[in-house]
């Protein structure tokens, strides 16, 4: 059957992608579609990235770019100076593979932020149509960045806060969106430092009685207060008008040995493809099947375990 099969974050995890490419199959009918983030963290980075440019280029696979390939960009424009918390970053290529480095990065900032197709939505981390409208005059037609002015708009101060429009829509497309905690509240993410900030559901809609713990997003088992949220002026909770589909959330699998369709659901319309490979999770893949006028047919998912490394 046609459609797309959705990737989640790779993170250099080239052997659990050819696992998963094999597994899932290559069909003239079916699109490969990628979320970003192939690099950082993982050990066979520039593998992951010599495969997905040759299958874009074959015209076998389309690639969006994630915050780490943004940030990489960034970090290559002088533009990001934080230091990589995590362990084996893309940057350090500059030190041992230069011409791959450079030649990556110009590849990089050819990905579209976004792909908008007839059935379905494709973005790193949120979809909201009122912010790529803000980002629209820095994009051409199929959402990829025109030039470095885009890069320099959006960049943060040097005091890591966003200060633009620009700023802090690209923020949110591949970052997604954030909430502060009520005074002396935080929580313990994934890397273990503590934050005051939630990354909360953006398609969801609330009222005063709704709660942080209702609304925090990707936190793994750390609790979150039941406070009420309160002040919700301004809230960009939406439920999108497709079938969209997302990465970045390093979500865990109820079962270690396979990834359901409950797991991958966000709400009806919202499928997240990030089950945490780098971190001994999953690679996993969102299959979108298409009817014949191109309406969304069913949707799946397939995936292959972590190697260790």
């Amino acid at each position: 059957m046609k459609g797309y099969d959705v990737i989640g974050d790779v993170h250099g995890c080239y052997d659990e992608l050819c696992e998963l490419l094999d597994k899932i199959g290559q069909s003239s009918e079916r699109k490969l579609i990628f979320v970003g983030d192939l690099i950082d963290r993982g050990p066979k980075q520039k593998e992951c990235v010599a495969l997905v440019r040759e299958l874009v280029e074959q015209h076998r696979a389309l690639c969006i770019m994630g915050n780490h390939e943004y940030n990489a960009i960034l970090k290559r424009l002088n533009l990001r100076l934080k230091k990589d918390l995590f362990s084996l970053p893309f940057c350090d290529f500059v030190n041992t593979d230069r011409d791959f480095y450079y030649d990556s990065i110009e590849w990089m900032k050819t990905l579209p932020l976004w792909l908008d197709l007839p059935s379905l939505g494709v973005v790193h981390a949120c979809w909201n149509s009122r912010l790529m409208r803000i980002l629209a005059s820095y994009l051409d037609s199929e959402h990829r960045v025109k030039d470095d002015y885009f890069f320099i708009a959006s960049a943060k101060n040097s005091s890591g806060c966003t200060v633009t429009k620009i700023a802090d829509a690209a923020e949110i497309i591949l970052k997604g969106t954030e909430l502060s905690l009520p005074e002396g509240e935080y929580f313990v993410d994934k890397d273990g430092k503590s934050r005051k900030e939630i990354r909360y559901k953006w398609w969801q809609s609330v009222t005063e009685e709704t709660r942080y713990c209702d609304i925090a997003l990707s936190v793994g088992d750390a609790e979150i207060t039941d406070k009420k949220l309160g002040q919700i002026k301004g809230w960009i909770g939406k439920e999108p008008p497709k079938l969209i589909v997302v990465g970045h959330y390093w979500l865990r699998s109820r079962s270690p040995d396979n990834v359901s369709l409950e797991d991958a659901a966000f709400s009806d319309k919202v499928f997240c493809s990030d089950f945490s490979c780098v971190k001994q999770g999953r690679l996993a893949a969102i299959r979108v099947d298409l009817n014949s006028d191109d309406s969304v047919g069913g949707v799946s998912v397939e995936s292959v375990a972590s190697r260790e490394f």
